[in-house]
């Protein structure tokens, strides 16, 4: 990897951890003075005693700073549950965009920005469903009891709890072998890892996940590539999607998984292409729903014509014999035409 690769994909990954602490710490001053309570009177007040108590040693400045701060206070006060939410957001989003265009993000970074992006306006979105639900009147009146604002704050804080989780960063790496013995003829061997957590119910599902994958061109006619992998809480790869299980008591645990797949290709023209293909996927977990798919076997043959450098048309059939938790075996058959366009 090169140096200024390296600097960006630093750079990124800085941003994937600093954003979603940063949009936390934003929204959550915001939203303390969201949840301000109308001012109170008596010992309350002490802080807007102005000349009559110990502001008033501060002179003339002081008593000046406290009317400024006792009209901002009011202002808010004024202002409806809903329109300080709605507000919050809009100074977050506005907090965010500076940060951005501060940045100046590469054109090999933003794909990262973007990714992450997309669950910082996810929880705004859910956030600004539960700013439409809020009181629509302002005053003292609107504030509600005490638990009717700390319910709203547990909502709040629940959905950003969710953001920060979604935005946390898995780690993965990748070590690569090959060797070109001509212009047509190479082989390669990489080993990979991959290891993070899902959140499900208040409980943590570790992920950790080792893949080898390969691929050998021993001439220009023929092409062997394929890749296995081994681990727990394999969902994040697709396929079966069972990470886990939970049981009726609550308690979760990640499912073991083992699977691959294996391709041989070769060229039969110019612009046709046969490819046979093949791939597993083994899960063993103690409390998936006995309808749940954990053993299949899937194999495959297409042919792939290029109408034009760009444009690929395809037919394919597939079979895939499918085992459920309870023991069940079913047998899928699957015939497809697509057309493709390579950007």
């Amino acid at each position: 990897m090169t140096r200024p690769k390296m600097a960006a994909f630093a750079l990124a990954a800085g941003i994937a951890i600093a954003a979603p602490a940063l949009v936390y710490a934003a929204s959550d001053g915001e939203a303390q003075t969201a949840q301000a309570e109308p001012e109170q009177h008596g010992m309350g007040g002490m802080g807007g005693m102005g000349e009559h108590g110990f502001r008033g040693h501060e002179g003339r400045e002081g008593h000046e700073g406290g009317e400024h701060h006792g009209w901002m206070r009011d202002m808010m006060t004024r202002r409806s549950p809903q329109q300080r939410c709605e507000e919050r957001l809009a100074h977050r989003a506005g907090i965010i965009a500076y940060t951005v265009s501060k940045l100046n993000l590469t054109a090999e970074q933003k794909p990262l920005w973007d990714k992450l992006n997309g669950v910082i306006q996810s929880s705004a979105d859910k956030e600004r469903q539960l700013c439409a639900s809020l009181p629509t009147q302002g005053g003292p009146q609107a504030q509600g009891t005490i638990l009717d604002r700390t319910s709203r704050r547990e909502q709040f804080l629940s959905v950003r709890l969710q953001s920060l989780q979604q935005a946390r960063p898995a780690l993965e790496g990748r070590v690569a072998f090959w060797h070109k013995f001509d212009d047509e003829r190479r082989v390669d061997v990489g080993a990979g890892f991959h290891t993070s957590q899902t959140h499900v119910d208040g409980k943590s599902v570790d992920s950790r996940i080792a893949s080898l994958d390969w691929r050998f061109v021993p001439s220009s006619r023929l092409q062997f590539m394929g890749t296995l992998y081994k681990g727990t809480n394999v969902s994040g790869l697709g396929a079966l999607g069972n990470g886990f299980g939970a049981s009726v008591r609550g308690r979760v645990e990640p499912v073991d998984s083992d699977g691959g797949w294996a391709q041989i290709s070769t060229p039969l023209t110019k612009r046709l292409t046969w490819n046979l293909f093949s791939g597993f996927e083994n899960d063993h977990g103690r409390y998936l729903p006995y309808d749940n798919i954990v053993r299949d076997f899937t194999y495959a043959s297409n042919l792939a014509y290029r109408l034009s450098p760009n444009v690929i048309v395809s037919f394919e059939g597939l079979q895939m014999r499918a085992h459920q938790q309870s023991g069940l075996g079913t047998i899928h058959n699957h015939y497809d035409l697509a057309l493709a366009y390579l950007f």
